[in-house]
């Protein structure tokens, strides 16, 4: 979507007596996730103009609703880093909504991304399985595991793994 496009959409909406917020957008999540940072740019224009967005068959898609529905799962990671970086009541609303919405489905939360003693305030304040991040510790790699625990005889080359810290499976 052109960047002029907002404007033009807001100035006919008002050219034709009508307020912006008497204009609904309706977008999937498919949408959302296959199209160019443009055209969200030009909706969070259109937004502050007034223009109300919607997001069509929420938890029908990528969410943890609709993949529940396909598997059984007994934990969700949540990436508080991941949650954006729009402002510290964004990011703690959204965590919380996201722990809520495990725990209603029956599933415990491991909270990742904990970069700041802010975000690890947050953590600690939320009922989650565990909590992982530079704040909380350095990661560990799956290859110096077995040292630090005093095993020998272990020369295989295994993967990154976070340690995590408070978390029992």
């Amino acid at each position: 979507m052109p960047t002029s496009r907002p404007a033009q959409v807001v100035g006919e909406l008002t050219d034709r007596g009508l307020r912006p917020d008497q204009l609904v957008l309706m977008l999937s999540e498919e949408t959302l996730l296959t199209s160019s940072g443009n055209l969200v740019a030009s909706l969070g224009s259109m937004h502050a103009a007034g223009v109300r967005l919607c997001l069509a068959d929420y938890g029908l898609g990528h969410t943890m609703i609709a993949h529940r529905a396909m598997l059984p799962f007994d934990l969700v990671r949540v990436d508080l880093q991941g949650l954006g970086s729009i402002d510290p009541h964004h990011v703690a609303t959204a965590a919380r909504s996201s722990v809520a919405a495990a725990d209603a489905f029956g599933m415990a939360t491991l909270l990742t991304g904990a970069a700041t003693g802010e975000l690890y305030a947050l953590a600690c304040d939320l009922d989650v399985a565990g909590v992982a991040g530079p704040v909380v510790g350095t990661p560990v790699s799956a290859a110096r595991l077995p040292a630090l625990l005093g095993l020998r005889g272990t020369d295989r080359d295994l993967p990154e793994l976070p340690e995590l810290a408070g978390w029992t499976p």
